[in-house]
């Protein structure tokens, strides 16, 4: 199963649109958060949002996390080890209010072991070779020393 994710701060019409594309055509279910507004799929299951319990659930039984570049969620999917990838959300397109998003992957994809994807024509490639996607590692990394990592990276203090 595929879980898509994307927070409620805005719609994030690109990916939703793109991986409900996808869902027409692929062979194991796509699950989605798809937030308040915008887009909604007609060939995958949905939810505006989840419940902390349930969005934990759908991240676990996933086979693959695709998801905005959030902090939260990134550092859900490296503490569960969670195969994933990262789309960030654009300011371009009027998917937030400026390109924070971008500025936090810059670093990410390397030093924690994360597929970075900035066009979403890259996803139906990826989706079929699973398998070369890395699993990050939280092995050197407790809650606080990710945080910690995560803010040296944004050069937060």
């Amino acid at each position: 199963m595929i879980f898509v994710t994307v927070g409620v701060s805005k719609p994030f019409d690109r990916l939703i649109k793109k991986m409900d594309q996808l869902a027409a055509s692929y062979r194991e279910p796509i699950i989605m958060q798809t937030g308040c507004q915008g887009y909604k799929p007609r060939n995958a299951r949905y939810f505006e949002t989840l419940n902390h319990k349930d969005y934990l659930a759908y991240l676990q039984q996933a086979d693959l996390v695709i998801s905005h570049a959030g902090t939260g969620t990134t550092m859900d999917l490296i503490l569960h080890q969670k195969r994933c990838i990262l789309v960030p959300r654009m300011a371009k397109y009027g998917e937030h209010i400026n390109d924070h998003q971008l500025e936090h992957v810059e670093g990410w994809g390397d030093k924690l072991s994360i597929k970075i994807v900035f066009d979403v024509n890259e996803l139906d490639v990826l989706i079929h070779h699973i398998e070369d996607i890395p699993v990050p590692s939280p092995r050197k990394y407790t809650r606080d020393s990710l945080i910690q990592a995560i803010r040296d990276m944004m050069q937060i203090t």
